[in-house]
């Protein structure tokens, strides 16, 4: 559903070995670091729901260039298969260039008071649960997804309403064979880490949290939203892994627009979770010092007149499409 619904809970680690040996291709799908692994869930928190696609995938790539300064900008997917692997080649060529790469946010720097913060935003107060702040329906259908994808109704008890619903999203999506650690933010994080690039994080894990934790009122809807849509997931999900390969940015916008969600859950999506967010980023890429930067974000990041692509526009940048994409 929606910008964020690829939330991803604790995933099994992939069967595949920790190491990996890096040729400069480094077609080897890694393992991400076990740090990375406990964070899943929070680093997909607030990227739209764009799952992989099929091999030979041509997503959206850009190259933005100003006064000597590169920045590869990549639409990211934030759950994936092996077989999504490897990228086309021009994405690659770009990454043996770069000098650091730039994420949402940096799994790997997260501190006791983030960790703490997130626990606060995450969980209902002590003496409250689940079942009490949802309406008896509301809390029936809900418990009712949640058996049916293996989930225990006690373990949604501490949980507030809009981290019942990612919880749902995430165990449909790891039951459809979709892995956090093999999304596209995850595979480059470790790469970098095996070649010492350095990662920086547009935002901190608790900022992302803030974002659907201050959803307030509308937690019952986003919750309904997302029952909604479980309904005609299979459907979605192969739409919008097409949409993601082609690299199609009107197709993918029209998807979010097409959810099942309230006109006030879609405002304040489309507003704090895309809108705010790109301009909170700009300032931010433009005072990295590196000379040559890797961008991954979600892909839903990059389109509209509030996109990353047409504000780096703004700032004097000219763009230049690498792949077969579209804005």
């Amino acid at each position: 559903m929606l910008e964020d619904k690829t939330l991803h809970p604790e995933l099994p680690a992939s069967p595949l070995p920790d190491a990996a040996h890096h040729d400069g291709a480094d077609n080897t799908v890694p393992r991400a670091p076990k740090k990375a692994r406990r964070y899943h869930w929070q680093a997909s928190l607030l990227s739209l729901l764009l799952l992989p696609a099929l091999a030979l995938a041509e997503p959206g790539f850009w190259h933005a260039s100003k006064a000597g300064r590169n920045l590869w900008i990549l639409g990211s997917i934030h759950a994936g298969e092996e077989r999504f692997y490897p990228l086309p080649a021009v994405i690659d060529d770009a990454w043996r260039k770069a000098d650091v790469l730039i994420l949402e946010t940096d799994l790997n720097n997260i501190s006791a008071s983030d960790s703490a913060q997130i626990a606060q935003m995450s969980q209902l107060p002590r003496g409250q649960s689940l079942k009490q702040v949802l309406p008896p329906a509301l809390y029936q259908r809900t418990v009712s997804a949640a058996k049916q994808l293996g989930l225990a109704e006690a373990s949604l008890q501490p949980m507030q309403p809009w981290v019942a619903a990612i919880t749902l999203t995430q165990q449909a999506l790891q039951k459809a064979g979709y892995q956090a650690e093999l999304g596209v933010d995850h595979y480059y994080a470790s790469v970098a880490a095996r070649m010492g690039v350095p990662v920086r994080g547009l935002e901190r894990v608790p900022e992302q949290f803030a974002y659907l934790a201050g959803l307030s009122s509308l937690q019952q809807d986003f919750l309904t939203a997302t029952l909604d849509q479980m309904k005609s997931m299979d459907q979605e999900i192969p739409a919008m892994m097409q949409a993601w390969l082609d690299g199609d940015g009107p197709a993918l916008q029209k998807l979010l627009s097409d959810e099942q969600a309230s006109p006030a859950l879609q405002e304040y999506l489309q507003r704090r979770l895309l809108k705010e967010r790109n301009h909170n980023w700009i300032p931010k890429l433009l005072a990295m010092p590196e000379a040559n930067q890797f961008l991954v974000v979600g892909a839903l990041h990059l389109y509209g007149p509030d996109g990353i692509l047409n504000l780096l526009r703004q700032q004097g940048y000219q763009l230049e499409v690498l792949t077969d994409a579209h804005e």
